[in-house]
Protein backbone atom coordinates (compact mmCIF):
# COMPACT_ATOMS: atom_id res chain seq x y z
CA UNK A 1 0.00 0.00 0.00
CA UNK A 2 1.23 3.62 -1.28
CA UNK A 3 0.93 6.87 1.05
CA UNK A 4 0.64 10.61 0.13
CA UNK A 5 3.98 12.50 0.21
CA UNK A 6 2.76 15.40 2.03
CA UNK A 7 0.27 13.92 5.44
CA UNK A 8 1.27 10.18 4.96
CA UNK A 9 -2.36 9.22 4.13
CA UNK A 10 -2.83 5.38 2.90
CA UNK A 11 -3.23 4.79 -0.92
CA UNK A 12 -4.40 1.25 -1.35
CA UNK A 13 -3.94 -0.31 -4.32
CA UNK A 14 -6.53 -2.11 -6.75
CA UNK A 15 -5.58 -5.28 -5.38
CA UNK A 16 -5.12 -4.07 -1.91
CA UNK A 17 -8.25 -5.32 0.52
CA UNK A 18 -9.92 -1.92 1.60
CA UNK A 19 -9.62 -1.35 5.76
CA UNK A 20 -12.11 1.24 7.39
CA UNK A 21 -9.39 1.61 9.59
CA UNK A 22 -7.37 3.24 7.05
CA UNK A 23 -10.13 5.67 5.58
CA UNK A 24 -10.93 6.64 9.24
CA UNK A 25 -7.15 7.29 9.63
CA UNK A 26 -6.34 9.45 6.65
CA UNK A 27 -9.95 11.18 7.72
CA UNK A 28 -8.50 12.25 11.27
CA UNK A 29 -5.29 13.43 9.54
CA UNK A 30 -7.12 15.79 6.83
CA UNK A 31 -8.72 17.02 10.55
CA UNK A 32 -5.58 18.30 12.26
CA UNK A 33 -3.93 19.32 9.21
CA UNK A 34 -6.84 21.57 8.31
CA UNK A 35 -7.87 23.05 11.41
CA UNK A 36 -4.29 24.07 12.73
CA UNK A 37 -3.86 25.87 8.79
CA UNK A 38 -7.59 27.35 10.34
CA UNK A 39 -6.08 28.75 12.99
CA UNK A 40 -2.95 30.20 11.75
CA UNK A 41 -4.54 32.61 8.92
CA UNK A 42 -7.93 33.68 11.58
CA UNK A 43 -5.49 36.83 12.63
CA UNK A 44 -4.13 37.89 9.55
CA UNK A 45 -6.28 37.35 6.42
CA UNK A 46 -9.67 38.46 6.59
CA UNK A 47 -12.35 37.54 3.78
CA UNK A 48 -13.62 40.71 1.61
CA UNK A 49 -16.15 41.77 -0.94
CA UNK A 50 -15.99 42.73 -4.78
CA UNK A 51 -16.91 46.29 -4.04
CA UNK A 52 -14.72 46.25 -0.80
CA UNK A 53 -12.00 45.60 -3.17
CA UNK A 54 -13.08 48.15 -6.13
CA UNK A 55 -13.08 51.18 -3.52
CA UNK A 56 -9.59 50.05 -2.15
CA UNK A 57 -7.83 50.07 -5.71
CA UNK A 58 -9.24 53.74 -6.35
CA UNK A 59 -7.60 55.26 -3.10
CA UNK A 60 -4.33 57.51 -3.47
CA UNK A 61 -0.80 56.23 -2.91
CA UNK A 62 0.01 57.75 0.89
CA UNK A 63 3.29 59.84 -1.68
CA UNK A 64 3.01 63.05 -1.74
CA UNK A 65 0.73 63.62 -4.94
CA UNK A 66 2.82 65.16 -8.58
CA UNK A 67 1.06 66.65 -11.38
CA UNK A 68 1.26 62.75 -13.13
CA UNK A 69 0.48 60.87 -9.86
CA UNK A 70 -2.45 60.92 -6.98
CA UNK A 71 -1.25 61.08 -3.83
CA UNK A 72 -1.24 63.01 -0.38
CA UNK A 73 -1.27 66.99 -0.61
CA UNK A 74 1.43 68.99 0.50
CA UNK A 75 0.74 72.27 3.13
CA UNK A 76 1.62 74.79 0.74
CA UNK A 77 -0.57 73.54 -2.28
CA UNK A 78 -3.60 72.93 0.92
CA UNK A 79 -3.03 76.94 1.72
CA UNK A 80 -3.43 77.85 -2.02
CA UNK A 81 -6.70 76.01 -2.53
CA UNK A 82 -7.95 78.12 0.90
CA UNK A 83 -7.18 81.16 -0.46
CA UNK A 84 -9.17 80.73 -3.59
CA UNK A 85 -12.67 82.36 -3.51
CA UNK A 86 -16.07 80.33 -2.80
CA UNK A 87 -17.34 79.70 -6.29
CA UNK A 88 -14.19 81.12 -8.68
CA UNK A 89 -14.48 78.66 -11.20
CA UNK A 90 -17.97 79.63 -11.81
CA UNK A 91 -16.75 82.70 -14.12
CA UNK A 92 -17.72 81.89 -18.17
CA UNK A 93 -15.80 84.42 -20.04
CA UNK A 94 -18.21 86.25 -23.10
CA UNK A 95 -17.60 86.28 -26.23
CA UNK A 96 -18.31 88.98 -27.26
CA UNK A 97 -17.71 93.04 -25.32
CA UNK A 98 -19.08 96.37 -25.69
CA UNK A 99 -16.53 99.00 -26.69
CA UNK A 100 -16.23 101.29 -24.20
CA UNK A 101 -14.38 98.42 -22.26
CA UNK A 102 -11.65 99.06 -24.46
CA UNK A 103 -9.19 101.74 -24.14
CA UNK A 104 -8.06 103.58 -27.43
CA UNK A 105 -4.52 105.33 -27.55
CA UNK A 106 -2.50 106.88 -30.37
CA UNK A 107 -1.80 103.80 -31.92
CA UNK A 108 -5.25 101.97 -31.50
CA UNK A 109 -8.58 103.07 -32.96
CA UNK A 110 -11.33 102.12 -34.09
CA UNK A 111 -12.70 102.39 -37.38
CA UNK A 112 -16.08 102.58 -38.92
CA UNK A 113 -17.36 101.23 -42.27
CA UNK A 114 -17.89 104.41 -43.49
CA UNK A 115 -14.20 105.32 -42.99
CA UNK A 116 -12.98 101.81 -44.18
CA UNK A 117 -15.39 102.94 -47.62
CA UNK A 118 -13.96 105.87 -47.64
CA UNK A 119 -10.40 104.71 -47.51
CA UNK A 120 -11.11 102.74 -49.72
CA UNK A 121 -12.20 105.03 -52.66
CA UNK A 122 -9.27 107.41 -52.93
CA UNK A 123 -6.83 106.90 -54.95
CA UNK A 124 -3.56 105.08 -54.57
CA UNK A 125 -1.25 108.35 -53.81
CA UNK A 126 1.83 106.65 -54.48
CA UNK A 127 0.52 106.07 -58.87
CA UNK A 128 -2.15 108.56 -58.99
CA UNK A 129 -2.50 112.23 -57.64
CA UNK A 130 -5.43 112.04 -54.73
CA UNK A 131 -8.28 113.14 -56.33
CA UNK A 132 -12.26 113.01 -55.29
CA UNK A 133 -14.41 109.93 -56.84
CA UNK A 134 -17.91 111.65 -56.20
CA UNK A 135 -19.51 114.47 -54.57
CA UNK A 136 -18.92 115.10 -50.93
CA UNK A 137 -20.37 116.56 -47.98
CA UNK A 138 -18.31 117.48 -44.65
CA UNK A 139 -20.16 119.07 -41.82
CA UNK A 140 -18.24 121.14 -38.99
CA UNK A 141 -19.83 121.77 -35.65
CA UNK A 142 -18.96 123.23 -32.32
CA UNK A 143 -19.67 120.43 -31.21
CA UNK A 144 -18.26 118.02 -32.96
CA UNK A 145 -14.62 116.29 -32.92
CA UNK A 146 -12.51 115.84 -35.32
CA UNK A 147 -11.68 111.94 -34.97
CA UNK A 148 -15.01 111.83 -36.67
CA UNK A 149 -15.49 111.07 -39.84
CA UNK A 150 -17.06 114.35 -41.04
CA UNK A 151 -20.07 112.83 -42.88
CA UNK A 152 -22.95 113.32 -40.48
CA UNK A 153 -24.25 116.23 -39.47
CA UNK A 154 -24.87 115.71 -35.98
CA UNK A 155 -22.41 115.84 -32.63
CA UNK A 156 -21.10 112.28 -33.29
CA UNK A 157 -20.42 112.59 -37.19
CA UNK A 158 -19.42 116.31 -37.43
CA UNK A 159 -15.89 117.66 -37.31
CA UNK A 160 -14.48 120.26 -34.44
CA UNK A 161 -12.68 122.30 -36.76
CA UNK A 162 -13.06 124.16 -40.39
CA UNK A 163 -9.31 123.58 -41.38
CA UNK A 164 -10.11 119.90 -40.80
CA UNK A 165 -12.37 119.26 -43.17
CA UNK A 166 -10.25 121.16 -45.45
CA UNK A 167 -7.73 118.63 -45.26
CA UNK A 168 -10.10 115.74 -46.09
CA UNK A 169 -10.90 117.73 -49.65
CA UNK A 170 -8.34 116.18 -52.00
CA UNK A 171 -6.30 118.57 -54.41
CA UNK A 172 -7.75 117.62 -57.71
CA UNK A 173 -11.60 118.57 -57.17
CA UNK A 174 -13.48 116.95 -60.08
CA UNK A 175 -17.05 116.77 -58.40
CA UNK A 176 -18.98 118.85 -56.39
CA UNK A 177 -17.57 119.32 -52.79
CA UNK A 178 -19.02 121.03 -50.09
CA UNK A 179 -17.40 122.19 -46.16
CA UNK A 180 -21.02 123.03 -44.37
CA UNK A 181 -20.06 125.01 -41.60
CA UNK A 182 -22.64 125.47 -38.19
CA UNK A 183 -23.22 128.36 -36.75
CA UNK A 184 -20.56 129.57 -33.86
CA UNK A 185 -16.75 131.09 -33.34
CA UNK A 186 -14.05 129.05 -34.40
CA UNK A 187 -10.63 130.40 -33.58
CA UNK A 188 -9.23 129.09 -36.79
CA UNK A 189 -6.93 131.39 -39.60
CA UNK A 190 -8.09 129.20 -42.24
CA UNK A 191 -5.90 128.41 -45.51
CA UNK A 192 -6.77 126.66 -48.66
CA UNK A 193 -3.84 126.07 -50.50
CA UNK A 194 -2.88 124.16 -54.04
CA UNK A 195 -6.13 123.05 -54.55
CA UNK A 196 -7.26 122.24 -58.59
CA UNK A 197 -11.33 122.35 -59.46
CA UNK A 198 -12.94 121.11 -62.13
CA UNK A 199 -16.02 121.75 -60.64
CA UNK A 200 -17.13 123.76 -57.13
CA UNK A 201 -15.58 123.87 -53.65
CA UNK A 202 -17.87 125.44 -51.98
CA UNK A 203 -17.32 127.09 -48.27
CA UNK A 204 -20.77 127.27 -46.77
CA UNK A 205 -21.69 129.13 -43.30
CA UNK A 206 -25.04 127.73 -42.42
CA UNK A 207 -25.80 130.57 -40.04
CA UNK A 208 -23.68 133.13 -37.93
CA UNK A 209 -19.96 131.83 -38.23
CA UNK A 210 -16.90 133.89 -37.24
CA UNK A 211 -13.12 132.94 -37.89
CA UNK A 212 -10.02 134.83 -37.69
CA UNK A 213 -8.90 134.37 -41.41
CA UNK A 214 -9.16 133.30 -44.59
CA UNK A 215 -6.32 132.79 -47.62
CA UNK A 216 -6.71 131.06 -50.51
CA UNK A 217 -3.25 130.26 -52.54
CA UNK A 218 -2.80 128.77 -55.91
CA UNK A 219 -5.95 127.64 -56.01
CA UNK A 220 -7.37 127.36 -59.59
CA UNK A 221 -11.06 126.19 -60.50
CA UNK A 222 -14.11 127.85 -58.88
CA UNK A 223 -14.57 128.54 -55.04
CA UNK A 224 -17.49 129.89 -53.34
CA UNK A 225 -17.41 131.22 -49.66
CA UNK A 226 -20.30 132.17 -48.65
CA UNK A 227 -21.58 134.05 -44.69
CA UNK A 228 -18.29 133.96 -42.79
CA UNK A 229 -17.48 136.51 -40.54
CA UNK A 230 -13.85 137.29 -40.64
CA UNK A 231 -12.45 139.48 -37.32
CA UNK A 232 -8.18 139.33 -37.56
CA UNK A 233 -6.98 142.55 -36.76
CA UNK A 234 -3.50 141.79 -37.93
CA UNK A 235 -3.27 139.72 -41.33
CA UNK A 236 -2.71 142.07 -44.38
CA UNK A 237 -6.55 141.29 -45.03
CA UNK A 238 -9.30 139.55 -43.56
CA UNK A 239 -9.85 137.73 -46.80
CA UNK A 240 -6.78 137.17 -48.59
CA UNK A 241 -6.89 135.49 -52.29
CA UNK A 242 -3.37 134.93 -54.11
CA UNK A 243 -1.98 133.54 -57.20
CA UNK A 244 -5.86 131.78 -57.62
CA UNK A 245 -8.47 131.85 -60.55
CA UNK A 246 -12.56 132.29 -60.14
CA UNK A 247 -12.73 132.30 -56.06
CA UNK A 248 -15.99 134.27 -54.96
CA UNK A 249 -16.95 135.85 -52.22
CA UNK A 250 -20.69 135.86 -51.25
CA UNK A 251 -22.27 137.77 -47.68
CA UNK A 252 -19.07 138.18 -46.15
CA UNK A 253 -18.34 140.30 -43.31
CA UNK A 254 -15.44 142.26 -42.13
CA UNK A 255 -16.23 145.14 -39.82
CA UNK A 256 -13.25 145.09 -37.24
CA UNK A 257 -11.44 148.38 -37.06
CA UNK A 258 -7.52 147.64 -38.65
CA UNK A 259 -5.00 149.39 -41.17
CA UNK A 260 -5.29 146.35 -43.31
CA UNK A 261 -7.85 145.20 -46.15
CA UNK A 262 -11.30 143.44 -46.00
CA UNK A 263 -10.66 141.92 -48.99
CA UNK A 264 -6.79 141.66 -50.14
CA UNK A 265 -6.35 139.88 -53.47
CA UNK A 266 -3.08 139.68 -55.61
CA UNK A 267 -3.11 138.24 -58.87
CA UNK A 268 -5.93 136.58 -58.90
CA UNK A 269 -9.57 136.47 -60.17
CA UNK A 270 -12.50 137.31 -57.75
CA UNK A 271 -15.72 138.42 -57.20
CA UNK A 272 -16.94 140.20 -54.09
CA UNK A 273 -20.79 140.10 -53.95
CA UNK A 274 -23.36 141.67 -51.20
CA UNK A 275 -20.52 142.01 -48.35
CA UNK A 276 -20.52 144.06 -45.82
CA UNK A 277 -16.97 145.74 -45.37
CA UNK A 278 -16.48 148.95 -42.28
CA UNK A 279 -13.78 150.56 -40.67
CA UNK A 280 -10.71 149.29 -43.02
CA UNK A 281 -8.17 151.51 -44.85
CA UNK A 282 -8.76 149.42 -47.86
CA UNK A 283 -12.57 147.35 -48.16
CA UNK A 284 -11.22 146.06 -51.14
CA UNK A 285 -7.78 145.75 -52.88
CA UNK A 286 -6.74 144.95 -56.23
CA UNK A 287 -2.67 144.29 -57.00
CA UNK A 288 -0.83 142.82 -59.07
CA UNK A 289 -2.64 142.43 -62.16
CA UNK A 290 -5.37 141.30 -60.37
CA UNK A 291 -9.22 141.06 -62.21
CA UNK A 292 -11.94 141.84 -60.02
CA UNK A 293 -15.56 142.38 -59.95
CA UNK A 294 -17.57 143.70 -57.18
CA UNK A 295 -20.92 144.59 -56.68
CA UNK A 296 -24.27 145.61 -54.23
CA UNK A 297 -21.48 145.86 -51.27
CA UNK A 298 -22.06 148.35 -48.27
CA UNK A 299 -19.83 149.17 -44.94
CA UNK A 300 -19.23 152.44 -43.69
CA UNK A 301 -15.59 154.53 -42.32
CA UNK A 302 -13.13 152.93 -45.04
CA UNK A 303 -10.50 155.12 -45.83
CA UNK A 304 -10.97 153.46 -49.43
CA UNK A 305 -13.24 151.85 -50.61
CA UNK A 306 -12.54 149.75 -54.03
CA UNK A 307 -9.02 150.28 -54.96
CA UNK A 308 -6.83 148.73 -58.02
CA UNK A 309 -3.09 148.92 -58.25
CA UNK A 310 -0.60 147.65 -60.72
CA UNK A 311 -2.07 147.30 -63.45
CA UNK A 312 -5.05 145.59 -62.07
CA UNK A 313 -8.56 145.88 -63.55
CA UNK A 314 -10.94 146.71 -60.73
CA UNK A 315 -15.00 146.55 -62.28
CA UNK A 316 -17.81 147.48 -60.38
CA UNK A 317 -21.71 147.65 -60.36
CA UNK A 318 -24.36 148.70 -57.84
CA UNK A 319 -23.37 149.66 -54.24
CA UNK A 320 -19.97 150.14 -52.65
CA UNK A 321 -18.64 150.31 -49.20
CA UNK A 322 -18.08 153.90 -47.58
CA UNK A 323 -14.80 155.43 -48.65
CA UNK A 324 -12.59 156.92 -51.76
CA UNK A 325 -12.14 154.91 -55.22
CA UNK A 326 -8.31 154.86 -55.92
CA UNK A 327 -6.85 153.59 -58.83
CA UNK A 328 -2.96 154.21 -59.05
CA UNK A 329 0.14 152.63 -60.53
CA UNK A 330 -1.76 151.69 -63.53
CA UNK A 331 -4.97 150.30 -62.06
CA UNK A 332 -8.11 150.82 -63.53
CA UNK A 333 -11.28 151.29 -61.44
CA UNK A 334 -14.29 150.56 -64.43
CA UNK A 335 -18.12 151.38 -63.61
CA UNK A 336 -20.94 148.64 -65.04
CA UNK A 337 -20.85 150.47 -67.94
CA UNK A 338 -20.20 153.04 -70.56
CA UNK A 339 -16.92 153.74 -71.88
CA UNK A 340 -13.09 153.68 -70.41
CA UNK A 341 -11.29 156.54 -70.61
CA UNK A 342 -7.85 157.25 -68.87
CA UNK A 343 -9.48 157.86 -65.45
CA UNK A 344 -11.14 154.83 -64.41
CA UNK A 345 -14.68 156.33 -65.12
CA UNK A 346 -16.92 157.42 -67.50
CA UNK A 347 -18.77 160.58 -66.09
CA UNK A 348 -17.32 163.78 -64.37
CA UNK A 349 -18.91 163.12 -61.62
CA UNK A 350 -17.07 159.97 -60.20
CA UNK A 351 -13.70 162.06 -60.25
CA UNK A 352 -12.77 164.28 -57.31
CA UNK A 353 -13.37 167.85 -58.54
CA UNK A 354 -13.52 170.66 -56.69
CA UNK A 355 -13.64 174.85 -56.99
CA UNK A 356 -14.35 177.37 -54.49
CA UNK A 357 -14.50 181.31 -54.91
CA UNK A 358 -13.90 184.06 -53.01
CA UNK A 359 -17.19 186.75 -53.91
CA UNK A 360 -20.51 188.28 -51.48
CA UNK A 361 -18.06 188.87 -48.88
CA UNK A 362 -18.97 192.52 -46.80
CA UNK A 363 -15.66 192.92 -45.99
CA UNK A 364 -12.53 192.22 -48.46
CA UNK A 365 -9.81 190.30 -47.18
CA UNK A 366 -6.52 192.51 -46.24
CA UNK A 367 -3.22 190.69 -46.82
CA UNK A 368 -0.40 192.55 -44.96
CA UNK A 369 2.35 193.67 -47.16
CA UNK A 370 5.31 191.00 -46.83
CA UNK A 371 3.11 188.44 -44.87
CA UNK A 372 2.36 185.15 -46.26
CA UNK A 373 -1.60 185.11 -45.95
CA UNK A 374 -3.81 181.87 -46.67
CA UNK A 375 -6.89 183.10 -49.08
CA UNK A 376 -10.26 182.70 -47.80
CA UNK A 377 -12.91 181.48 -49.94
CA UNK A 378 -16.69 181.47 -49.22
CA UNK A 379 -18.39 179.25 -51.22
CA UNK A 380 -17.50 176.33 -53.39
CA UNK A 381 -19.41 175.66 -57.37
CA UNK A 382 -18.31 171.80 -57.84
CA UNK A 383 -17.67 169.63 -54.64
CA UNK A 384 -17.07 166.20 -55.91
CA UNK A 385 -15.97 163.17 -53.50
CA UNK A 386 -16.26 166.25 -50.93
CA UNK A 387 -13.16 167.48 -51.88
CA UNK A 388 -13.52 171.24 -50.93
CA UNK A 389 -14.05 172.03 -47.50
CA UNK A 390 -15.34 175.51 -47.91
CA UNK A 391 -15.41 176.31 -43.94
CA UNK A 392 -11.75 175.74 -43.81
CA UNK A 393 -10.96 177.44 -46.99
CA UNK A 394 -9.29 173.97 -48.59
CA UNK A 395 -9.29 170.80 -50.86
CA UNK A 396 -8.81 167.39 -48.71
CA UNK A 397 -7.27 164.86 -51.15
CA UNK A 398 -10.31 161.88 -51.11
CA UNK A 399 -7.67 159.74 -53.05
CA UNK A 400 -4.38 159.20 -54.47
CA UNK A 401 -3.46 160.41 -58.12
CA UNK A 402 -2.30 163.17 -60.60
CA UNK A 403 -4.44 166.63 -59.74
CA UNK A 404 -4.45 169.82 -61.52
CA UNK A 405 -4.15 173.23 -59.71
CA UNK A 406 -5.16 175.86 -61.08
CA UNK A 407 -5.68 179.33 -59.15
CA UNK A 408 -5.95 182.91 -60.48
CA UNK A 409 -6.17 185.76 -57.38
CA UNK A 410 -7.55 189.56 -57.78
CA UNK A 411 -5.45 192.26 -55.43
CA UNK A 412 -6.13 196.10 -55.13
CA UNK A 413 -4.18 198.46 -53.12
CA UNK A 414 -4.28 202.46 -53.36
CA UNK A 415 -1.89 204.33 -55.18
CA UNK A 416 -0.19 202.54 -57.58
CA UNK A 417 1.59 200.67 -55.14
CA UNK A 418 1.71 197.05 -55.86
CA UNK A 419 5.42 196.31 -57.56
CA UNK A 420 5.51 191.88 -56.59
CA UNK A 421 2.84 189.33 -55.67
CA UNK A 422 3.25 185.75 -55.32
CA UNK A 423 1.10 182.85 -55.42
CA UNK A 424 1.89 179.39 -53.55
CA UNK A 425 0.17 176.00 -53.05
CA UNK A 426 0.82 174.91 -49.62
CA UNK A 427 0.31 170.93 -48.99
CA UNK A 428 -0.41 169.35 -45.56
CA UNK A 429 0.28 173.00 -43.71
CA UNK A 430 3.90 173.29 -45.57
CA UNK A 431 4.74 175.57 -48.65
CA UNK A 432 5.16 173.13 -51.81
CA UNK A 433 5.82 175.37 -54.44
CA UNK A 434 4.99 178.93 -56.43
CA UNK A 435 2.56 178.89 -58.98
CA UNK A 436 2.56 182.16 -60.21
CA UNK A 437 4.53 185.43 -59.64
CA UNK A 438 4.28 189.23 -61.07
CA UNK A 439 6.69 192.24 -60.83
CA UNK A 440 5.00 195.58 -61.58
CA UNK A 441 6.12 199.15 -62.29
CA UNK A 442 3.27 200.28 -59.67
CA UNK A 443 0.01 199.44 -59.97
CA UNK A 444 -3.47 200.18 -58.41
CA UNK A 445 -5.08 196.31 -58.94
CA UNK A 446 -3.79 193.15 -61.03
CA UNK A 447 -4.99 189.40 -61.04
CA UNK A 448 -2.21 186.68 -60.97
CA UNK A 449 -3.06 183.25 -61.71
CA UNK A 450 -1.16 179.97 -62.24
CA UNK A 451 -1.38 176.37 -62.24
CA UNK A 452 0.46 173.04 -61.25
CA UNK A 453 0.52 169.14 -61.50
CA UNK A 454 0.65 167.30 -58.14
CA UNK A 455 0.94 163.74 -57.29
CA UNK A 456 -1.02 163.70 -53.86
CA UNK A 457 -2.11 161.06 -51.46
CA UNK A 458 -5.67 160.29 -49.78
CA UNK A 459 -6.14 162.58 -46.67
CA UNK A 460 -3.69 165.63 -47.74
CA UNK A 461 -4.26 168.95 -47.27
CA UNK A 462 -4.57 171.75 -49.87
CA UNK A 463 -4.30 175.46 -49.62
CA UNK A 464 -3.49 178.71 -51.68
CA UNK A 465 -1.27 181.44 -50.16
CA UNK A 466 -0.31 185.37 -51.28
CA UNK A 467 2.45 187.21 -50.80
CA UNK A 468 2.57 190.90 -51.73
CA UNK A 469 4.96 193.47 -50.98
CA UNK A 470 2.38 196.00 -50.05
CA UNK A 471 -0.79 195.61 -47.95
CA UNK A 472 -3.21 195.06 -49.90
CA UNK A 473 -6.91 193.24 -50.92
CA UNK A 474 -8.51 190.60 -52.42
CA UNK A 475 -11.24 191.12 -54.74
CA UNK A 476 -14.60 189.54 -54.20
CA UNK A 477 -15.64 188.59 -57.44
CA UNK A 478 -15.23 184.45 -58.97
CA UNK A 479 -13.95 186.05 -62.18
CA UNK A 480 -10.84 186.99 -60.16
CA UNK A 481 -10.28 185.29 -57.18
CA UNK A 482 -10.99 181.11 -57.53
CA UNK A 483 -9.38 177.95 -56.80
CA UNK A 484 -10.22 175.01 -58.56
CA UNK A 485 -8.76 170.87 -58.58
CA UNK A 486 -9.16 167.96 -60.56
CA UNK A 487 -7.89 164.15 -60.24
CA UNK A 488 -6.23 164.10 -64.49
CA UNK A 489 -5.35 160.67 -62.95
Amino acid sequence: MKTTGNLGLKKPDGTDIVDITDLNGNMDILDTAVKAVQDHAADTVKHITAMERTAWNAKASTSVATTTVAGLMAGADKSKLDSVAQGANNYVHPSTHSPSVIVQDSSNRFVTDAEKTAWNGKANLSTTPQQTTADVTYYVRTDGNDGNTGLGNTAGGAFRTIQKAISMIPKMVNHTATISVAAGTYTEALVLEGFISTDVLYLTATGVVNIKSMEILNCHGQFIVNGFTANTTTAIGAFRVSASRRVVFISCIVTTSAAQAGVYISASDVFVENCIISNRAIAVGALAESIVYATGNTGVNNAASYLSGYASYFGYTGSGPAGAMVAQDSGMLVPGSGVLNPWGDNTKTSRPIGEMHHENVSTSQVVPAMTWTKILFTANINNNKSIADVPNSRFVIPEPGFYSIEARVGAVAGANSLTREILAVHVDGVQNSWIAEQFHGGKGDIQISGSGLYDLYAGQIIELFIYSDVSCSIYTADKTTHFAIVRLA
